[in-house]
Order: structure tokens, then C-alpha cells, then sequence
């Protein structure tokens, strides 16, 4: 019977052994059911003295999602924003040990963004950036033994709760008046329903006649041709000037949320962000009449999308009102309701019959009558003839 190699051992079929880390015997998965390759992978942790990982950083890892993200073909949109969050993870994190990685590190980092006054929501992305990270160096052979991704990083609710600003017409025309020319088409294309990134990628070549074409990213329905208004279009011919194909038509505007919110101060309207203009947009649509599908279509949604009317064209209260205002009478009017008789009333003095004024539900229920007048069981007072 062969004899097995020292320190390597089976557990539910995949194999182990005992390295040293930090100068604390443990042991590791070699995250294998194969002998050969479990021999060959222990050798390699020797060689490393005891275990790769404790070469390999947080900023490693967080590359090495990217990579893999990249290579699975997610949409630009996607991958700009774990580009995004994986800036902010290297910078508090990126210079630990992957391989020593503590669930303590998880909750000092949360407290930290938290104290930087950092919404909820974007913590929890951040999160997630990190915990693909882990996931990724556990894939390469990175973590040290025992550790389990799960339990380093856990889960934080989200807590997404999204803008309800819906600007209306007038204030868009209050906010691009006190704008330059080349921010009034930023604007402008917002307000045609373009996300940001979509704004600033439009070129003049996109233009064809009175619609855009739009070279959307983040999901499969945002390349699309969307309609401009005439408003819109004649005012982006009066300032293309000499500007060849392709060049931008608005261009990037790096600090957009910040110079929007000085403008709206100096417009006197309520702050406003690009994407509040994409809803404004699409708000206005429905309320004309438009179809849901339709919207979706103008925002880049999927067909029968629920975040269109849930968090673009939103439902506005003077239209509830006026949906209310539609509804068939029937509640009875002022000549129908019943009133209590005199004779019929039999709550005790201290109850409250309605339908009269105070004292007459004194008059009918009390049957003395209100004070300073006669009780109601004799004759009724007598009455001076007019003379």
C-alpha cells in the first residue's frame, strides 16, 4: 500500500497541508482533489516560504478584478463604475497584505467612509468592488488558509434611495440663460434625455437632421436614435460654428455638479444635477401623453423597464389631483343627508348627534332644552303679537 507524503491529508476529498505564516503553523486548502497537483502546489508554497500570498496587495487584487471584469465583457457603464469605487478601495486599503486580510479591515473601512460623509449607498458599492477583489485573489491562490470571503467582508444594506427632482421647463430655461453658449448644449442634450457620459461622448456627426444618435454604453437598449426638438436642434446649428465631425458637441465637464449647483443659485431655482434634467425629460414626456414604452425607449431602458416610472417619469401631484378631480361623485350632497327628528333622538346629553350646529344638537338631544329656555315638555313661550 503506498505510503501518503507527509503533511498532506485529505477533507472531503480535496487536499491539505500545514504551512507557517507570520510564524503561526496552519493549515491549507491546496484547493485540489488531485495528488499530483496537491504535491506540486505545496511545493510551490514552500519555495514562496510558507505562502504567496503574503507578497500580494489589496491593490493587486483590486487590478486583477478589473482584468477579470474586463474579460467577462461587461458593459462600459459597469465597468467605469468599478473602476470608480476601485480607486477609493486602493486608496484606504491598497497597501495591506491580501493574504492577512482581517473582517476588522471591512469595518474600519466602512466607518471611515462613513465619517467622510459618504452616502450609504456608495459605501456599499465600494463593497462590493472589494469583495470581487478578494474573491479574485482567492481564484489566483492569493488568501491565506481558512479565509473565506464571505465572512472579510460582509454585507451592507444599501439604503438606495433615488432623486426626486423633476425640473420643469421654465426652470430650464431659467438655469441655461445665465449659462455659456457650449453649457447651454450640455444642457440642453440632459435635457433631451442623454445620461452624462452619453452627453459628452455625442459628437457633431451624431447629428443627422433633427435627431441624435446617442453611443450609449451601459446597457444594451442605449444605442439609440432619439428625436430632437426643434428648439434644440436650432441652437446647437447656431453654435457649431466651424467645429468638424468629430469634434464634441458639448464635451466633458469636469466639474458639471458643482457648476450646475452655483448656476441654479444664480438663476434662483433649486439645485439640479445632469441626470435630474434626463428625468425632468422624461417626466415631460409622459405627461404629454407619451407611452411608457415610449420613454423607455427615449432614455436608452429596457422595453417595459419599472425604473422608468419609478424613478424618471414620475407621477406629479397636480396630476394626481387632477386624476382625482376625474373621478364619478359619489358621496351625498348637502339636500340629501339625513337629520336626526326631535322626536326620534334618543342619545343621552353628553352624546354629540351630527348634522346641526351646537345648539341645536343641544336642542334636540337635551331634553330640557339649552339653558335659558323653557323645558320642552309644556306649552311653548308665548309670543308678542307685531303690533
Amino acid at each position: 500500500m503506498a505510503t501518503r507524503p507527509k503533511n498532506l491529508w485529505r477533507k472531503r476529498g480535496v487536499y491539505y497541508c500545514r504551512v507557517t505564516v507570520g510564524g503561526v503553523r496552519r493549515a491549507v486548502s491546496l484547493r485540489t482533489k488531485d495528488e499530483a497537483e496537491a504535491l506540486r502546489r505545496r511545493a510551490e508554497l514552500a519555495a514562496a516560504g510558507g505562502g504567496v500570498w503574503e507578497e500580494r496587495t489589496v491593490r493587486e487584487a483590486v487590478e486583477a478584478f478589473l482584468e477579470a471584469s474586463a474579460l467577462r465583457g461587461l458593459s462600459e457603464g459597469t465597468m467605469g463604475c468599478y473602476r470608480q469605487k476601485a480607486r477609493q478601495v486602493s486608496k484606504v486599503l491598497g497597501g495591506r497584505k491580501v493574504g492577512a486580510f482581517r473582517r476588522q479591515w471591512s469595518f474600519e473601512y466602512v466607518t471611515h467612509r462613513r465619517g467622510q460623509g459618504v452616502s450609504q449607498h456608495t459605501v456599499h458599492k465600494e463593497l462590493v468592488v472589494l469583495r470581487g477583489a478578494l474573491r479574485e485573489a482567492a481564484a489566483r491562490g492569493w488568501l491565506g488558509p481558512g479565509m473565506d470571503v464571505r465572512e472579510l467582508v460582509p454585507r451592507v444594506a444599501s439604503r438606495y434611495r433615488p432623486r426626486t427632482r423633476c425640473p420643469t421647463a421654465a426652470e430650464v430655461r431659467r438655469l441655461v440663460s445665465v449659462l455659456a453658449p457650449r453649457r447651454v448644449s450640455y444642457v440642453l442634450l440632459a435635457w433631451s434625455g442623454l445620461r452624462k457620459g452619453e452627453v459628452e461622448r455625442a459628437k457633431w456627426r451624431d447629428l443627422e437632421g433633427e435627431a441624435l444618435y446617442v453611443r450609449g454604453t451601459k446597457t444594451r437598449w442605449s444605442r439609440r436614435t432619439v428625436p430632437l426638438a426643434e428648439d434644440v436642434v436650432a441652437h446647437l446649428r447656431r453654435v457649431r460654428g466651424a467645429a468638424g465631425p468629430d469634434e464634441p458637441i458639448a464635451g466633458r465637464w469636469a466639474n458639471v455638479v458643482r457648476d450646475l449647483e452655483a448656476a441654479c443659485r444664480r438663476a434662483g431655482i433649486e439645485r439640479l444635477t445632469p441626470n435630474d434634467l434626463r428625468r425632468g425629460a422624461a417626466t415631460a414626456l409622459r405627461l404629454a401623453g407619451a407611452a411608457p414604452e415610449t420613454v423607455a425607449r427615449y432614455l436608452g431602458h429596457a422595453p417595459g423597464s419599472r425604473v422608468t416610472l419609478e424613478v424618471y417619469a414620475r407621477t406629479m401631484p397636480a396630476e394626481l389631483r387632477a386624476a382625482v378631480e376625474r373621478l364619478p361623485a359619489v358621496a351625498p350632497g348637502p339636500s340629501t343627508a339625513p337629520t336626526p327628528s326631535p322626536a326620534t333622538c334618543t342619545a343621552p346629553s353628553s352624546a354629540t348627534c351630527t348634522g346641526a350646529t351646537a345648539a341645536q344638537r343641544l336642542a334636540r338631544c337635551d331634553p330640557d332644552g339649552p339653558p335659558g329656555t323653557e323645558p320642552r315638555g309644556g306649552e311653548p313661550p308665548a309670543v308678542d303679537a307685531p303690533a
